[in-house]
């Protein structure tokens, strides 16, 4: 009888009843869980605080789906006044950037930059002196839609107007989160911004995962936010060292863990099956059980 118990006790704890899912299934695009009959055409990169990840997640999206899906795609640094992806892609001192844009003093085209990764950038400008006209970045990306299959802005971190701008132009927003109880917080502010806003909220992405016991979990991270997980994003060397090199981590470094985790995000965006790769596999299966014996 003891040993029947048990056996029953270990199967309701892995049964699918009491299981939260953790992470979207991969017949589940975006266009299916936003609910609209194609991909989003402009996706918003967002986050409640800074340094997670949004800059190197928007290069690494826009990089696979411009090389391996081969569509046109535009990466637009949103954070005008804290500029990241420009620098992060190689272009540091840009003449002309989305500032001038906005001040209506140039066209978009005329400050688009061309990646040798073939990623199309309009990158913000780098000075603390000048100010963007926020409310001007609907009407400039717009005019961008006919020219690319998707575009994807790099937003700013927190709630201000700067983060409301690039979420009024998009179409579908992700938010970028960490696993630490701070930066999770300030998700779910992001996340109640874009339902008043009513902006549609794509999902969730889990950046820089250890793996560690202090992480918190998956399940409460989506309990917590009330948004799918789209992707896991594991902590990986490999995308500092693409830092360096001005590339993207999917370009530096194809097979790293990172790289395959963006190559399957890339694929959700799309509305494209890609079949999960070992190691994501692994460090989902992982997490899960992990959070599930800490519990006990």
């Amino acid at each position: 009888m003891v040993r029947k118990r048990k056996a029953r006790r270990g199967k309701k704890g892995n049964g699918k009843k009491n299981n939260v899912r953790l992470i979207t299934k991969p017949k589940e695009t975006i266009s299916e869980i936003i609910k609209e009959p194609a991909f989003p055409q402009v996706i918003a990169i967002v986050s409640g605080k800074g340094g997670v990840g949004k800059t190197t997640t928007t290069a690494n999206i826009g990089s696979v789906v411009s090389n391996k899906f081969e569509k046109k795609v535009l990466v637009i640094d949103g954070n005008v006044t804290t500029s990241n992806l420009g620098l992060q892609l190689g272009f540091l001192y840009p003449p002309v950037t989305l500032h001038d844009v906005l001040d209506g003093t140039i066209t978009a085209k005329q400050s688009t930059y061309v990646h040798k990764s073939g990623l199309h950038v309009i990158p913000a400008s780098l000075s603390v002196e000048r100010d963007a006209r926020y409310n001007e970045m609907s009407r400039a990306i717009d005019m961008l839609r006919v020219k690319y299959d998707l575009i994807i802005i790099d937003g700013a971190a927190g709630v201000g107007s700067e983060v409301k701008a690039a979420m009024r132009a998009a179409d579908a927003i992700l938010v970028i989160t960490v696993p630490e109880i701070p930066t999770i917080t300030a998700s779910v502010k992001i996340i109640e911004t874009a339902k008043k806003m009513k902006v549609p909220i794509a999902g969730i992405i889990v950046n820089r995962v250890k793996r560690k016991k202090h992480e918190i979990s998956l399940s409460n991270i989506e309990r917590v936010c009330h948004s799918p997980i789209l992707a896991v994003i594991p902590e990986d060397n490999k995308v500092s060292e693409s830092m360096n090199a001005k590339e993207p981590v999917v370009i530096f470094s194809p097979n790293s863990p990172a790289s395959l985790a963006y190559q399957r995000l890339s694929s959700l965006i799309m509305g494209m099956k890609h079949r999960t790769g070992f190691f994501q596999s692994f460090l989902e299966k992982v997490y899960r059980i992990k959070h599930c014996k800490s519990k006990k």
